[in-house]
């Protein structure tokens, strides 16, 4: 079996390369002109072929003779990136993937599509559960590229039979990047983003200028503490990691899996993050000092993977602790399983600030123009109403107002509030 993998030089491609590899197949890699990270995928030991995605032509080719593609490849918001070279990148290079897989000489076996929670438009208020089945309203222009390219993705399944199969990643961390998150950086990066001149401010404009200025205060006082972000009541924002292992075996189970054919898959870590414990965690184990920061709203979501679960057989191991575990692990020099020639595992000692991956909000760390360091921690998949068991995926979308909080290996129930159905979404029986 033969697999072509575009963004094969990101965290996750460069693992999934591997992975595939130990399972026996060749693989081609598709890199961007002039990309000062192939040389990273060739070290993997894979064919690389240089095409940028808008080039019809050149795609189709690297599509001829594989079985498999796996299209990872995306354009995020990097400074001034021009939103045609998003759609271009995000949209356009999904159709000329799909265009180049239908003319190709060897029959396409499977054509995976890699979107993002961010077409659910996860900027919610409201502790939010997405299912697969949530409606899709992208709010900025790479969650709408994404939804495009799925919908495109979808319309090749049903009217030349490709099989397609979508999965949705979350904020994907790899090597020691669990050590360096939640910083006064990254809430500034969040809250510019969502604040700049015509944006719809999503937590509400009214409390904008409130939030901008927590977060100069905090950069001023103590630039480099790990933080513990909460709503005006102490609740701890609760936003969802995945570690890219788990990533990699979703992505696996996806690609190999008939079941998945036709679908897509939410792919998210055990559980989201709880900000203000895994704050601690990163205190307790570096030198940056705690600081539990209280702004005027909450942010707490997490995309289901209990479709994943069922269909695929999915199942996530790394919550933050064992992230933790490993990205130290990574600074003692051990090998924990992952591909991490790309970020700074060389320079442990640094200070957020002087990481200047973090400080610009580069790709590079995994700062990809959106917040991608989360925090609450409930366990999605354990919801129950009452003695209820778990609803099945796609049935309902919960906005929880207490859910199961995992603090360490348990889980205990929180029953302070009921836990109803989004009213955005009805319940359906």
């Amino acid at each position: 079996m033969k697999a072509l993998i575009t963004g094969i030089t990101g965290r996750i491609g460069a693992n999934l390369a591997a992975a595939l590899m130990k399972k026996g197949y060749e693989i081609r890699g598709l890199v961007m002109p002039n990309d000062p990270k192939a040389q990273k995928a060739r070290r993997l030991g894979v064919e690389i072929v240089e095409a940028d995605l808008g080039d019809a032509e050149k795609v189709a080719r690297a599509v001829d003779g594989v079985d498999v593609v796996a299209h990872l490849a995306a354009q995020i918001m990097q400074g001034n990136t021009p939103a045609d070279r998003m759609y271009v990148v995000n949209t356009l290079g999904t159709a000329n993937l799909l265009e180049g897989a239908l003319k190709a000489r060897r029959p396409i076996q499977r054509f995976l599509l890699v979107s993002t929670d961010q077409t659910y438009s996860p900027f919610v208020t409201e502790r939010t559960v997405f299912y697969e089945d949530h409606p899709q309203k992208p709010l900025d222009i790479y969650g709408l590229g994404k939804f495009l390219s799925e919908q495109i993705g979808l319309e090749y399944y049903r009217e030349y039979g490709l099989p397609v199969t979508i999965v949705r990643y979350t904020s994907v961390v790899a090597g020691d990047e669990p050590l360096v998150i939640w910083s006064p950086t990254w809430l500034s990066i969040t809250l510019d983003l969502s604040t700049a001149a015509g944006r719809r401010v999503w937590f509400g404009a009214d409390k904008a200028e409130a939030a901008l200025q927590v977060a100069r205060d905090l950069k001023a006082a103590s630039p480099n503490a790990a933080c513990g972000f909460t709503d005006p009541q102490g609740t701890s924002w609760a936003l969802p990691f995945t570690d890219v292992r788990d990533c990699v075996q979703g992505t696996l189970l996806a690609l190999e899996n008939p079941a998945a054919i036709g679908d897509a898959f939410n792919l998210a870590g055990p559980a989201p993050v709880a900000a203000v414990p895994a704050a601690q965690l990163i205190a307790q184990h570096t030198e940056r000092p705690y600081r539990e920061v209280r702004l005027p709203f909450l942010w707490s979501f997490y995309p289901s993977s209990h479709k994943a679960r069922t269909i695929l057989g999915y199942n996530p191991q790394y919550d933050f602790p064992k992230m933790i575990e490993g990205a130290l692990a990574l600074r003692r020099g051990e090998d924990v399983g992952v591909d991490v020639r790309r970020w700074h595992s060389n320079c442990p000692r640094r200070t957020v600030a002087e990481r200047g991956c973090i400080e610009t909000g580069t790709a590079e760390a995994g700062f990809l123009g959106k917040p991608c360091s989360l925090g609450g921690q409930f366990s999605a998949d354990s919801l129950n109403l009452g003695e209820q068991p778990a609803r099945p995926f796609g049935t309902v979308c919960l906005a929880v107002s207490a859910a199961v909080f995992v603090r360490g290996e348990t889980e205990q129930p929180c029953s302070s509030q009921p836990i109803r159905p989004c009213s955005r979404l009805a319940r359906r029986e």
